[in-house]
């Protein structure tokens, strides 16, 4: 599953067993509002965006129990503790990074 997208099948299933929203972020118990859902443009740079999260790590078993609902930064932070870049993976970010600034000014002007 590519970032920025909700597989169809999960997101299905997640709403079956949890609702539709408002939701408490499994990690910090924070709401994350209906439109967190909907307004998925720059996604990335929100940390308030749903996120689903499989409790047991399996991102094949979709089952309405294992989903959960997160902020995208509470999910990032659980998954990335303690994980460390290398000098390669950082380089490649920054590049990464800088692109997409140069690329929103672009659109921006």
């Amino acid at each position: 599953m590519s970032m920025g997208t909700l597989n169809v099948e999960i997101l299905y299933q997640f709403l079956k067993g949890n609702g539709f929203g408002p939701w408490r972020c499994f990690f910090c118990n924070g709401v994350i509002p209906v439109k967190a859902l909907v307004e998925r443009r720059d996604h990335y740079r929100d940390r308030d965006v749903l996120v689903i999260h499989h409790r047991d790590q399996d991102r094949s078993n979709n089952r309405p129990s294992n989903l959960k609902p997160s902020h995208n930064g509470c999910h990032t932070a659980h998954h990335n503790t303690g994980k460390k870049a290398s000098p390669e993976a950082r380089a490649k970010m920054s590049e990464s990074h800088l692109r997409r600034g140069r690329e929103h000014r672009r659109l921006r002007s």
